[in-house]
């Protein structure tokens, strides 16, 4: 009678291995296609991040060619009313030439006095140009420093939290070979609780289905190793994106899936054990029940193990999506407090130019009004004198012309450099321009690493 039992015992062990590696390559190939799913998604997503930031940075582009071309326009308009101010101070300066030439009176004295205070304004005007200068690019050099130090802190974080995700995945695959060994472990466990002795042809049959198990079981650590590599192009492809909240969040509905999976395994593994009962009646009382307690307690205790670790996951996963939440909200916050800084002081930068041309303005007011009352005294003067140097103004007049062609000159020569200098300014703010350019440009380029 135990020898006639013993096949039947043999096929039902056979037959629950046989449920176990089917549901075990159900769950496998069900792991592969989420994880093809998953890089096509995030394949897709770095596409339409890539032309969003690509499409932000032409309108930027466009804004700062804009820019420049109104700043052209307002510089021509600029150097077109310098002009005809300068032409302005041409006829003034040549019709009070024409009215000293007339009173025929020297003004070396006075000639000389203004020149000293033109050669101070210009040397202050200088010194003030030289110091906002500095003061600029000092203040452009600190604060690209610390947008710099700024992105650096958040690339190491993206990191952090990049390679934490990592960690948790390798422990996670870990804990699903180990739950593997273990399951095939337990399954050779079972196969001959009693000890009886097979016979040759039961032995051969027994290594046949063993060799099998051997070949599934290679098959399945073939296919963790490509899950190992998939996970660590998904690493890769994650470093290169920015979508680090988007993946958290179809990570975490793909564990629920997983979640919702297990429970249908669950039920059927249940399903399975009611279905069995029948066919194990006609075993005896003690084998029937050690048997089924043993393949229930082993199904139930692999399948609480996989409830515990999705549990884990998704505690881990919602965690990982706050935190990301959070850094994406200050990084956006950092990034606007950035260009609003970068255009205030570019704001502040053309506020100074203008304050500057307007002194420059004022101050030539100011001769030309000190000009003017300078000659109106002088004028009283000389008709007063006009009657004791009318000998010495015959002599002279040749002598005060050269002179006065000489200080005309002089002040040509200074509106000239005047011009040259608002040039040269024109080109520091162009290239200050083109350099916050190209910090935009390299501010993205971080972002999008």
């Amino acid at each position: 009678m135990r020898a006639s039992k013993i096949p039947r015992v043999v096929a039902r062990d056979l037959s629950s291995e046989y449920v176990v590696s089917q549901i075990k390559a159900q769950m496998a190939a069900q792991c592969a296609i989420e994880v093809e799913a998953t890089k096509a998604m995030m394949h897709e997503q770095l596409v339409q991040e890539q032309q969003r930031y690509k499409q932000s940075l032409d309108d930027r582009d466009q804004r700062a060619d804009a820019f420049c071309t109104d700043l052209r326009v307002k510089y021509e308009d600029l150097m077109l009313h310098q002009e005809a101010a300068h032409q302005r101070q041409f006829l003034q300066v040549k019709a009070t030439m024409e009215q000293l030439l007339a009173t025929h009176l020297p003004l070396q004295e006075h000639s000389r006095l203004l020149q000293a205070q033109e050669t101070a304004m210009q040397q202050a005007a200088d010194t003030k140009c030289r110091d906002l200068e500095a003061a600029h690019a000092a203040a452009l050099h600190e604060a690209v420093d610390a947008e710099r130090r700024r992105l650096e802190a958040c690339h190491e974080a993206a990191n952090a939290l990049l390679q934490a995700q990592l960690t948790e995945c390798q422990a996670a695959n870990t804990n699903l070979t180990r739950l593997v060994h273990s399951k095939s472990k337990g399954a050779r466990a079972i196969c001959n609780p009693c000890g009886e002795i097979y016979h040759i042809s039961e032995v051969l049959k027994l290594g046949r289905l063993l060799e099998e198990e051997r070949v599934l079981r290679a098959k399945k650590e073939t296919s963790l190793h490509e899950s190992c590599r998939h996970l660590l192009t998904l690493r890769n492809q994650v470093k290169a994106s920015a979508a680090a909240l988007r993946e958290a969040k179809e990570h975490n509905a793909a564990v629920r899936k997983e979640l919702a999976r297990v429970n249908e395994d669950v039920a059927r593994v249940t399903l399975d054990l009611v279905r069995e009962r029948p066919r194990n009646l006609s075993l005896p009382y003690g084998v029937h029940k050690v048997q089924t307690r043993t393949e229930h307690a082993g199904a139930m205790k692999c399948l609480e193990q996989e409830l515990q670790h999705v549990r884990a996951v998704l505690e881990l996963e919602k965690t990982a999506r706050m935190t990301g939440e959070e850094k994406a909200r200050e990084k956006v916050a950092a990034l606007k407090e950035a260009v609003d800084e970068k255009a205030r002081l570019l704001q502040e930068s053309l506020v100074l130019g203008q304050l500057d041309r307007q002194r420059f303005e004022q101050l030539t007011r100011n001769f030309e009004a000190d000009l003017a009352r300078a000659t109106a005294a002088r004028s009283e003067s000389q008709a007063e004198a006009q009657g004791l140097v009318l000998e010495q103004r015959v002599a002279t007049a040749a002598t005060n012309k050269d002179q006065m062609e000489a200080v005309a000159r002089a002040e040509l020569a200074v509106v000239a450099q005047k011009v040259l200098t608002l040039e040269a300014t024109l080109q520091n703010v162009r290239r200050d321009n083109a350099a916050l350019k190209q910090e935009l440009r390299m501010e993205q380029q971080l972002v999008k690493r």
